[in-house]
């Protein structure tokens, strides 16, 4: 659920982006599976989820490496190309690039993923699972609490904006029917 507690001694380039083209990669795959998952397979849901997370660490990392100047994305550049990537431009095209991604992620995936409810439960359990791993593995250590949260929650936050919007949505729907 969270790899804020691995850490690599001594770090690399590739395992510095090993973590997030995983979570590409893995969107990009299970994506060709969800689009020939029938729509009533209850493991589409499963799925889908699984796919959704992916692409929001994989493609969320990118903007967070833009905006904190630290992570994966931002150590493997720094590695790099340590000059061009203090330049403002190559961080601006690393966090664009990185919204644009995962807006196009999640707007395809809403269709894809399950109702309101159940999508808002599978964003509230991950990070609370990602909580426990992090005190399970570290205990009350603050860097680990605080970087589990960035990766379960902030990172997800997408997740949890797409099914309270479904709610809201869905209730509009039932009171415009109700209306007429």
């Amino acid at each position: 659920m969270s790899s804020a507690v691995f850490q690599c001694a001594p770090g690399s380039v590739w395992v510095d982006v090993a973590g997030p083209m995983a979570n590409c990669l893995a969107f990009l795959i299970g994506s060709i599976f969800v689009a020939r998952t029938d729509r009533r397979s209850p493991s589409r849901d499963l799925l889908s989820l699984f796919v959704a997370f992916n692409a929001c660490w994989g493609f969320g990392y990118l903007m967070y490496s833009a905006v904190t100047d630290t992570g994966d994305w931002a150590f493997a550049l720094h590695a790099v190309a340590p000059i061009g990537w203090k330049n403002a431009a190559m961080r601006a095209v690393c966090g664009v690039s990185g919204v644009v991604l995962y807006v196009s992620a999640l707007r395809w995936m809403r269709t894809c993923l399950p109702a309101s409810w159940e999508l808002l439960a599978a964003y509230i359990g991950a990070g609370i699972c990602s909580l426990i791993l992090v005190l399970l593995t570290d205990g009350l250590s603050v860097s680990p609490v605080i970087e589990a949260v960035n990766e379960s929650w902030g990172a997800l936050t997408g997740i949890g904006v797409l099914a309270v919007r479904g709610r809201v949505a869905r209730d509009q729907k039932l009171r415009g029917r109700h209306a007429a």
